[in-house]
């Protein structure tokens, strides 16, 4: 029988590179390789992002409205849970109206409108006279209108949200404090094709780490006005984003000039055996902005921005 042989030392080797490089992204430092140079970037947010903000909240976020039973919405209420799907992005809420219960039930439809009628419908006490002195009781299934008065006063109309991914994603940009290229371009390749298809990078695992936020960033998908933007306009919209950043190079060497000591001092880091590693991640990094699936994407975006620029 094969003992697979399972070596201890690497295994904590490479929990300290992905220490490392979480590190790296916390302090919004973005390496690249081009050219048999190193350069490192540091990434940071302008005051144009505000503006942009405010863009994306006036034009890219959605309502949309539910019908539900009052009963429901006051349960969910006294139990307090704001993370239900009833009160989960709620903004308000009123009684529902006839003709909010017939549209959001699709009653309008005449198949419909039938079936609910047929499934709804209580027996009606009518009174029938037989002449003056005599009258009888007989019994009738209530109208499709008896049955809204009858039901619609126990429901309630429901406004919601639909957050802007975009604005998601722009306010973690500025506020979260990590820059992770991977998590960015699976976004971007996500909202230019409506796909949560992940892209295809040269690159180990153990460089790919990510933070919760971006894992319930991961989990929202693009709202219907942000997917029905043509592709100029999504483009468009990624080059404002990259406009609000200034990505300034602070740092820029040949490869091979470059020591194990230099790179502790330059990322501030005490692990003295990091170069390799760090040069592998700026490849990897490298490899998403030239050769992944929205590499042309990215040159598009970047046109203008100062990832192009060294500082002297």
């Amino acid at each position: 029988m094969k003992i697979e042989n399972f070596n201890l030392n690497e295994f904590h080797r490479q929990n300290e590179i992905a220490d490392r490089i979480y590190d790296l992204r916390k302090k919004e430092i973005l390496p690249i390789v081009k050219d048999g140079k190193l350069m490192i970037y540091k990434v940071n947010v302008t005051y144009s992002i505000g503006k942009l903000q405010k863009y994306l909240k006036d034009n890219f976020v959605e309502t949309y409205s539910s019908v539900i039973l009052s009963k429901k919405l006051r349960e969910e209420r006294l139990e307090g849970a704001s993370y239900s799907p009833i009160l989960k992005d709620m903004i308000n809420y009123h009684q529902a109206s006839n003709e909010e219960f017939i549209t959001y039930f699709n009653l309008n439809d005449e198949v419909h409108q039938k079936e609910f009628t047929d499934e709804n419908a209580q027996d009606v006490e009518v009174t029938v006279p037989i002449d003056d002195t005599f009258f009888s009781k007989v019994y009738r299934k209530e109208t499709f209108e008896e049955i809204l008065d009858r039901l619609v006063p126990n429901y309630v109309t429901c406004t919601y949200e639909r957050k802007s991914k975009l604005l998601v994603l722009l306010n973690y940009i500025q506020y979260g404090k990590y820059f992770n290229l991977d998590f960015i371009a699976n976004t971007i390749n996500e909202f230019l094709t409506n796909r949560k298809d992940k892209l295809h990078f040269n690159y180990t695992e153990e460089i790919n780490t990510i933070e919760l936020k971006e894992d319930a960033i991961e989990g929202m998908s693009f709202n219907d006005k942000e997917k029905s933007l043509s592709t100029e306009e999504k483009i468009n919209i990624l080059k404002e984003i990259f406009a609000s950043l200034d990505i300034e190079c602070i740092y820029s060497n040949d490869i091979d000039k470059i020591s194990n000591i230099e790179i502790e001092g330059i990322i501030n880091s005490s692990d003295s055996n990091f170069k390799d590693p760090f040069i592998k991640f700026a490849m990897h990094n490298s490899d998403i902005l030239e050769n992944s699936e929205i590499a042309p994407v990215f040159n598009k975006i970047m046109e203008n921005s100062t990832l192009k620029k060294v500082k002297k």
